[in-house]
């Protein structure tokens, strides 16, 4: 895995300057959207989309933005068959490296390292690996579920915290998914 500082789009071009294709991860906010036109444009090879993070690829539910109120009936009924089309996620290699903390780059505290903002405010560390995110994923479905009718539009933050797992790939939506 490599990482990189600076605008996305430059640093997509010069990082794939002598490849043959370049292969990004799909977003559907407008300045990810703005960023991979602006890399493809310079980019001698294709620059393909994929999405990893869903599913559902939204593009195939829908062609415009739409609120999530008239996007999830859509998208539920496809659900069945892109889950059809997938196999069951292997059981992970959890834990073989160890866990490593979390946090965020632009803060001073990258993979790795724990530490705090400029302004001293703390900032939410966490324990980066497949087991962590497995385990949270069952504590998920065993305390949660169930209520996740009523709590899904709670923006109070939990103590079973998957979406950060989700977000840096230690734990795939199909492994949410499949039952």
């Amino acid at each position: 895995m490599v990482v990189r500082r600076g605008e996305p789009d430059k640093e997509i071009a010069a990082f794939g300057r002598d490849a043959a294709m370049v292969v990004v991860d799909d977003g559907y906010v407008r300045v990810e959207t703005r960023w991979r036109r602006s890399a493809a444009a310079v980019l001698k090879c294709p620059l393909i989309e994929v999405a990893t993070n869903v599913i559902v690829p939204v593009t195939v539910v829908s062609p415009k933005e739409e609120y999530a109120a008239t996007l999830r009936p859509k998208i539920y009924r496809h659900v069945d068959g892109f889950l059809a089309l997938s196999r069951r996620p292997p059981a992970g290699q959890a834990g073989r490296a160890g866990c490593r903390e979390l946090g965020h780059p632009e803060h001073g505290n990258g993979p790795g390292e724990a530490g705090h903002r400029q302004d001293d405010q703390e900032i939410a560390v966490f324990p980066r690996c497949q087991s962590e995110a497995e385990k949270r994923l069952r504590a998920f479905v065993g305390e949660k579920l169930a209520a996740y009718a009523e709590i899904r539009n709670d923006p109070r933050p939990t103590d079973i915290r998957i979406e950060p797992y989700l977000h840096f790939g230690q734990i795939s939506p199909l492994a949410v998914a499949w039952p």
